[in-house]
Parts: C-alpha cells; sequence; structure tokens
C-alpha cells in the first residue's frame, strides 16, 4: 500500500471510531448492563423540599454466574441536563441516611459533549448490605440563584420520557458492570372528577301569626293543594323550556302541608342549574304569594300575619348546608284607617272577646243577596279598659246610608245548639252618620263561639257598594258600650280564586264562551274577569248588552 493510502484509511478508521463513541447511549461508554444483581426502584421519593431519595434493590437473575452478579456496588450516576452544571451550585448526598463518603459531582460525560453526568463514588455496598439502601441528593443554588432543583430540572429523560424520569447506572469496582434503570417520581393520581350534587329546593310558603293571633288563620289541605299545583307548574315549565338538568320535577305531596308552611320540592342536578333559574323564579314570587294568600294576600283574614315566599325552612334540606336557589319575597300591606265615625267608645282590636271572622259568603237568593260572616270568640285577651263582659250586644257598620232602602234585614244564627234563628230590622243611626245596625243580639260567649250573622239586601246593590269599598267596617259592642273594637270584612277569598260560579249573558242569551277570572298579566295582584269570542262587530254592536252573575260556593 502506498503512504498517502495508508492516511486515507487511518483517517477513515478514526473518524468511524469517533462517530461510534459519540452515538453510544448513557452512560456514554461500553459495560455490561445485564444480567446484575443491584437495581434502582423505579420510584423516587421526596422527604424533604429539594431532596430526591433513590432505592437501592439487590435480586439475583436465576442461573446467574458471572461476575455482575456477585461484584459489589462501588458508584452511583444520574444522567442529569447540562444546564445544572453551574459553578457554585449546592449539591450533596447521604446513603442510609449519613453524608456519602465522597461528596456528590456533576461531571462531563465521556464520549458525549453535551452530557453531563452526575456521580456519587465510594459508596462501598456489596451484596450483603446493598439490598434496601437508600441514597438520597439534595440540590441546591449558587449565590446567583442558579442551578436545579426539581426532577424536571435535573435529570435528562431517555428518549420518548416524559420530564422528572431519569436514568441511573449503578457501577462495581472494576468498571465492567453497570445495569441501568429507569426511574421518576410517582405518578400523580389523575385529578378527581367532580360529580355535581343534586341540589334539592322547596319553595315554601310560611305563614306568621301575630303576638295575639285574636283571629286564626290557617293553611288547610284545598288551599295547600293548589297552591303546590300552582308553583309546580310554573317552575316545571321553566325546568323544561330551558332544558334545566334536573332529577326530580316539582310535584305536590300532602305531606308538605301544614297549618303554618306549605311546601313543594324538586331537585336540580347540581347547584349551578338550581341557580340558573333563581331570577326567573324570583320575578314569579309575587305569584306565588298571591296564590298561598287565595289570591288576596291583603284580605283582612291575614290582618296582623306575616306571609312569605321562601326557598329556605326547606323540609328534608339541611339549615346549614348552602342554598340552591336564595328566593324570598314577603307581602307588605297598607291596612287603611277606620272611617271617621262619630263614637267615644275605644276601638281597639281585642278590647272585647267577641271578634269578625274577616270574610263575608254571599249566597244569590230571587231579589236578593244573603251575605254572611261568622263570630268568634277569644278569651286570651290583653290588658284592656273595657270592662270585661260576656254578652255580645250589639253590631254595627260603616255604611252607605243613602243605599238603607236596599238593606231589608239581618239574620242571626247562634252556635248550633245554643239557641234558635231570628230575624231583626236593620236600623240606622243619626241621618248622615253612615252606621247600619243589628241591636239586641244579647248573645253569651257559647252562643258567639261560632256564630253566623246575615245580611239581606236587595239586588243589584252589593255589599262592596254598601260598604262603599271592597272592605267592610264593623264595630262590636258589649251592653255597656265603653268598648266598640273595630273589624274588617271581604269577599270570602275563595270567591275570587276557585269558588267562584261565573255566568254572563249577551243579549240575554249565554255567551259563547264562559266568563272567567284571569291572573293579570304584569300585574301580580290583578284579576281580571274575561268574556271572549263575543263575535261582535261594527254592525251589530252598537246597543248590545251583557251582564253577568258570580256567587262564591259555600
Amino acid at each position: 500500500m502506498k503512504p498517502n493510502n495508508f492516511v486515507v484509511v487511518a483517517l477513515a478508521l478514526g473518524l468511524l471510531a469517533s462517530h461510534r463513541a459519540a452515538s453510544l447511549p448513557f452512560p456514554y461508554t461500553t459495560c455490561q448492563q445485564e444480567p446484575a444483581a443491584y437495581s434502582v426502584s423505579s420510584v423516587v421519593t421526596t422527604p424533604s423540599a429539594n431532596t430526591y431519595c433513590f432505592n437501592i434493590s439487590v435480586n439475583i437473575p436465576p442461573g446467574c454466574a458471572g461476575y455482575c452478579c456477585s461484584a459489589d456496588l462501588k458508584k452511583f450516576e444520574l444522567n442529569v441536563n447540562s444546564e445544572c452544571k453551574v459553578s457554585g451550585a449546592k449539591l450533596s448526598a447521604t446513603l442510609n441516611g449519613k453524608p456519602t463518603p465522597t461528596a456528590p459531582t456533576l461531571d462531563r460525560a465521556p464520549n458525549e459533549p453535551a452530557g453531563v453526568i452526575l456521580r456519587i463514588t465510594n459508596l462501598g455496598l456489596n451484596m450483603a448490605d446493598a439490598d434496601g439502601a437508600q441514597i438520597c441528593v439534595t440540590l441546591g443554588t449558587n449565590s446567583a440563584g442558579r442551578g436545579c432543583l426539581s426532577l424536571e430540572q435535573l435529570c435528562k429523560p431517555p428518549a420518548g420520557g416524559a420530564p422528572g424520569t431519569c436514568e441511573t447506572a449503578l457501577w462495581d469496582s472494576e468498571f465492567d458492570c453497570c445495569p441501568i434503570d429507569v426511574v421518576g417520581a410517582p405518578t400523580p393520581p389523575p385529578p378527581a372528577t367532580l360529580t355535581p350534587e343534586p341540589c334539592p329546593v322547596c319553595i315554601n310558603a310560611i305563614l306568621t301569626p301575630p303576638l295575639i293571633d285574636y283571629r286564626p288563620f290557617r293553611f288547610d289541605a284545598e288551599s295547600c293543594r293548589t297552591f303546590q299545583e300552582f308553583v309546580a307548574s310554573k317552575i316545571n315549565g321553566l325546568i323544561m323550556e330551558s332544558n334545566t338538568p334536573h332529577v326530580s320535577l316539582f310535584t305536590p305531596n300532602a305531606s308538605l302541608c301544614q297549618p303554618f308552611q306549605m311546601s313543594v320540592c324538586g331537585t336540580f342536578a347540581s347547584a349551578d342549574a338550581a341557580k340558573s333559574l333563581e331570577e326567573a323564579v324570583l320575578e314569579l314570587g309575587p305569584l306565588f304569594l298571591l296564590e298561598s294568600a287565595r289570591g288576596r294576600p291583603c284580605h283582612p283574614v291575614l290582618e296582623g300575619y306575616g306571609l312569605t315566599i321562601t326557598t329556605l325552612d326547606s323540609p328534608g334540606v339541611d339549615p346549614a348546608a348552602p342554598l340552591c336557589m336564595d328566593v324570598s319575597v314577603a307581602q307588605g300591606c297598607f291596612v287603611p284607617p277606620s272611617p271617621p265615625v262619630n263614637c267615644t267608645c275605644d276601638t281597639s282590636k281585642g278590647s272585647l272577646p267577641f271578634i269578625a271572622s274577616g270574610a263575608y259568603a254571599e249566597t244569590s237568593l230571587p231579589g236578593l243577596t244573603k251575605y254572611c260572616f261568622k263570630t268568634i270568640v277569644f278569651e286570651d285577651l290583653p290588658p284592656s279598659p273595657c270592662s270585661p263582659t260576656d254578652t255580645l250586644q250589639k253590631i254595627e257598620f260603616y255604611a252607605d246610608q243613602s243605599l238603607s232602602r236596599f238593606v231589608k234585614s239581618f239574620e242571626l244564627i247562634p252556635t248550633p245548639g245554643t239557641g234558635t234563628v231570628s230575624t231583626r230590622a236593620p236600623s240606622w243611626n243619626a241621618p248622615g252618620s253612615n252606621m247600619l245596625k243589628v241591636t239586641n243580639i244579647n248573645w253569651t260567649k257559647a252562643q258567639a263561639a261560632n256564630g253566623t250573622v246575615c245580611l239581606n239586601v236587595q239586588k243589584p246593590v252589593t255589599m262592596a257598594e254598601l260598604c262603599d269599598t271592597v272592605t267592610c267596617y264593623l264595630y262590636m259592642f258589649g251592653p255597656d258600650r265603653s268598648c266598640c273594637p273595630v273589624y274588617t270584612l271581604n269577599v270570602n277569598p275563595e270567591c275570587k280564586v276557585s269558588s267562584a260560579k261565573l255566568s254572563a249573558t249577551l243579549n240575554g242569551k249565554p255567551t259563547p264562551t264562559a266568563p272567567t277570572l284571569d291572573r293579570a298579566p304584569n300585574e301580580p295582584a290583578g284579576v281580571i274577569l274575561r268574556i271572549t269570542n263575543l263575535g261582535l262587530n261594527m254592525a251589530d254592536a252598537d246597543g248590545a248588552r251583557m251582564s253577568g252573575c258570580c256567587t262564591c260556593r259555600n
């Protein structure tokens, strides 16, 4: 071979050798990786900040008789990122809790210019004491704050490995054996999937009686049923229209009907689902209030009572739990003052044991309308300057005296079994006094406890016209007439909602569509009597005559 050719061949072999050396993986040199007796546990533990511990195991493969299955363990190596080799960075290590004989170092890798290896040598372990041994490395920065502190920063992961995955090598004292392991911090569990908790919601009508409950009013089964059905239909309509996730719709339940509370409940799929309808349900609150009060939230039977629609105090719902839906609407009623009558007696409510029920019922008779109200006896009276009395002697009404000819008679019906029914002629105080009265009633407490007083009024005059307002004022007297507590009466509230019999005629014939009492749009307290399908036009409407009648069932 010619000399020049020899040089070319030598250069080519040198370049090939260099390429092969550079392409070696960690630990960047040739050594026997398996079989081997030593290994590093796959899980790196972190007992304190910036400290990472590697656990050694001894496990001789079956049938292994080679040197690497009985060799000692001198050195621990970790493949690290070159950025971690920073001058002055703090680095320390322990073996089984004691400082290693030789401090750890960050060295350039052989045959790999970009490689850096963390080395801890002179471990002095062997087959007898290596199993369970623990090597811990503590990382720190230099005075400028530079250095690697986490496994993600420190370790150079193998190809395809995730950040924080490390390669280790364990060396014997002859540097022949180098078993490789891939280790890392424990994989965190996947984030818990939070399943939304179902959220129960109840719409409650709560009745708060006055301190002195002299005219008891309570929710009954029928009013509760209609309240539950009305509320359920409205909220269920919202749920279905908006496709709000829910577990159960609002459903009437008789067990949720109590004298002071009516409730209807449903369950939303989550608190967020319930909250999404909160504003819409709040807007319905006044309607729910109206329904709970039988259509008349300021009716005299509720005088002195508090009435609230709320999602608080829901049956079966933990009161300490956050509200799924926060809705609260309370009635605010203005009670007008008594009419200006000329009397010197004490008009304070409860000054006598005799009380008017607060509602009158009406019955249509040929040529007449009978208006009746109940009397009540209340014994637990507050202190009063009035003389004690056991007799109801007289009742006076504030009424339009110009309509006196339409007032035909009073009918007095004592508590059943305590006396006979009697009819009395009406009388009036002085002209212009506007005080209608029935005298010499002379009922005992027993007779007045469940008595009935009826007023027969000639048609077409109504009680509302006679009282000059929808609310009538009456005064009850004892024998000495020193006290005359004033009470208000109004039409039985059920007549405004479900117990009204309505009829109408057009030019003397029944209207094609029966009249109805409907809730007013945009006015929660409004009620409209509607008669539709009249079929009139410009040619036949002039002079058309309509008439109607409504009575309350008793």
